[in-house]
């Protein structure tokens, strides 16, 4: 009987886990009767949930293999190694770290909407759909051959960018504002961008070496420079494309020469 509850929690702790909840359907326009078939859901709210849950998938090489039924329950696999450890948060920081690859301005926007709907998921289905939009791969190939002038190889994973030279690391966040989003999006980039540096420095690559965030945006926040100042106070640094060319805070676009001239 004690066997059993145990696979019983196991299973309904799995079940609980990373589950979509009805408030993010909703915050997605993909929302499911709660009772009932879902097979009538229209073509455009299924696709996006679709796209909601493919976010949620693990990659197959972190399938844990399951624990033999001779040694341990599930219930006792969970409670030795449970998720959030401190071992465990280093192992997925470094192994998101390690995906890193070179970023490829040639990628089309069917080859950009699969290889997102790969990631892991910071910001649920709003990221994804972020990733996804012109404005946001026109700052990025931006920023890219920036790098590529000052022969830098631009990388990308979860992390929008990151580029490396001499002994300093600098990892960008690019978000596409408008007048509605910019809060959200500045929210979202600081969340983003502090996982990352923590990731990059779990990574034995990048060992010893100083991590630099910056915020690129698809244009300069039209907020009486509050989003600048708030920013600017907790570390992060800001561009924004102006012209068709890289601009920024002050402070920041120096920061970013220093870097480029290391």
């Amino acid at each position: 009987m004690d066997q059993g509850n145990n696979y019983l929690i196991s299973d309904l702790k799995k079940l609980a886990n990373n589950c979509v909840t009805f408030a993010e359907m909703k915050a997605n326009d993909c929302v499911i009767p709660p009772m009932g078939a879902i097979n009538n859901i229209k073509p455009v709210p299924r696709d996006r949930l679709v796209g909601l849950l493919a976010l949620r998938f693990r990659n197959p090489l972190e399938i844990d293999v399951p624990p033999s039924a001779e040694t341990e329950t599930p219930l006792e696999k969970a409670e030795a190694t449970p998720i959030g450890t401190p071992d465990d948060i280093k192992r997925n920081a470094i192994r998101r770290a390690s995906r890193l690859r070179e970023i490829n301005p040639d990628e089309t926007d069917q080859q950009e909407r699969s290889r997102v709907t790969k990631q892991i998921a910071y910001t649920q289905n709003a990221d994804a759909q972020e990733r996804a939009s012109r404005s946001h791969r026109d700052t990025l190939f931006m920023l890219a051959e920036e790098m590529k002038r000052h022969g830098i190889t631009p990388m990308e994973s979860v992390i929008d960018l990151l580029a490396e030279k001499g002994g300093g690391v600098f990892i960008f966040e690019v978000k596409s504002i408008h007048a509605g989003n910019l809060i959200n999006q500045t929210r979202y980039a600081i969340g983003q961008l502090l996982e990352y540096e923590y990731s990059v420095k779990q990574d034995p690559a990048y060992a010893g070496k100083g991590v630099t965030r910056g915020i690129m945006y698809s244009k300069k926040p039209d907020d009486d420079g509050r989003t600048i100042r708030i920013l600017r106070s907790c570390g992060f640094h800001i561009f924004w494309v102006e012209n068709g060319k890289i601009a920024g805070e002050p402070e920041s676009m120096a920061e970013l020469n220093r870097f480029l001239a290391s």
